[in-house]
C-alpha cells in the first residue's frame, strides 16, 4: 500500500511539472539565431515571426547589443565612420531587402559630427522566401554583419550569424518574445517627409524647392 502511495505522488508531481513547463514555454520562446560576441558587441539575427510560409515575407533584425560608452554608426556617419554592413547567403529564390534604418543619435568627438547607435541597435530587413518551398521544411539564413564600433578609438568588428525558419503553409504567427523588440524599434523610424522636396545647386548658391504641401512645424 505504501509503494502504491509513493507511484501515485510521483506521476502527480511529474504531471504537474509537465503542465507547468507546457505553460510557460510560450514565454520564453523566441525564434533568434544564437548570439555571437565579439569584445564590444553582442549580435544576432531575430524573426518577428516564428514560421515563413511559401512566397511570404517576414522582418527579421539585426539586433546589436554594444558595449557601455561605445556606437556603431547609421548609413551616413558623418564626419567619420562607416556604417553597419551585412552580407547575406540564402537558399535560391529567397531575398533579403535592405536596412531600414532607424533614427540615429549625434556623437560630437570635436571637432567631429557621426551619427550611431548606443547601447542597443535594430536593423530591420524584409526577408521574402521562395514561392517552391515545403511546408515542414526549415529555411536557413546565413549573414556576415560587419560594423566599426568607437569610443575614444575605433575598432571593426564582425560576426557569422545564422537564423533557422520553419516553413508552414498558413505562415507565421508574431513571436511574443520578440514583439516589444521590433515595436521599439518601428518607433524609431522617421517619419514620412511632408511633402516632395528637391536641392539643388545654381550659380554658386544651394536651392531647395519644396512641394505645395510643405508648411513649416
Amino acid at each position: 500500500m505504501r509503494t502504491l502511495k509513493l507511484r501515485s505522488t510521483t506521476l502527480l508531481f511529474a504531471g504537474c511539472w509537465l503542465i507547468a513547463s507546457l505553460a510557460i514555454a510560450p514565454a520564453v520562446r523566441a525564434l533568434a539565431g544564437d548570439s555571437v560576441s565579439t569584445e564590444n558587441v553582442k549580435a544576432r539575427l531575430i524573426s518577428e515571426n516564428d514560421a515563413i510560409a511559401p512566397g511570404q515575407s517576414v522582418w527579421v533584425a539585426l539586433e546589436l547589443n554594444i558595449r557601455d560608452g561605445w556606437h556603431t554608426y547609421w548609413r551616413n556617419p558623418g564626419d567619420s565612420g562607416q556604417a553597419t554592413q551585412l552580407k547575406w547567403t540564402l537558399p535560391a529564390g529567397v531575398t533579403a531587402g535592405t536596412f531600414v534604418w532607424p533614427m540615429p543619435h549625434r556623437f560630437e568627438v570635436a571637432p567631429l559630427v557621426n551619427y550611431g547607435y548606443a547601447k542597443h541597435a535594430m536593423h530591420l530587413v524584409k526577408v521574402t522566401a521562395a514561392s517552391g518551398l515545403r511546408d515542414g521544411a526549415s529555411l536557413d539564413l546565413a549573414a556576415k554583419a560587419s560594423w566599426l564600433v568607437c569610443a575614444d578609438v575605433c575598432i571593426p568588428e564582425s560576426a557569422n550569424l545564422n537564423l533557422r525558419l520553419p516553413v508552414r503553409t498558413g505562415g507565421g504567427a508574431a513571436d511574443p518574445a520578440v514583439l516589444p523588440l521590433f515595436a521599439a524599434a518601428r518607433a524609431e523610424l522617421p517619419g514620412v517627409a511632408p511633402a516632395q522636396s528637391a536641392a539643388r545647386v545654381a550659380d554658386g548658391r544651394l536651392v531647395l524647392t519644396l512641394g505645395k504641401d510643405w508648411a513649416p512645424r
